[in-house]
């Protein structure tokens, strides 16, 4: 991990694979939506920040979703 002000960029690895695959496989989640969700949890990130927040709806027991001009 990098850490850079606010910002962080954080590498992945086999255990974020295999947790992104289970989940999917669970709730039928797109792929890329659930990787950044299990990357940013892992990073202790306070929130995801996007602008398609209807896309994390089934992921919202993992990270805090906002829009960016909510923070």
């Amino acid at each position: 991990m990098q850490e850079n002000n606010k910002c962080m960029a954080i590498i992945e690895n086999h255990a974020d694979e295999k947790e992104t695959r289970k989940i999917i496989k669970e709730r039928k989640t797109s792929f890329n939506d659930t990787k950044h969700a299990v990357l940013a949890r892992r990073a202790k990130a306070d929130y995801l920040i996007t602008r398609n927040v209807k896309d994390f709806n089934q992921l919202r027991d993992l990270i805090n979703i906002a829009l960016p001009e909510n923070l």
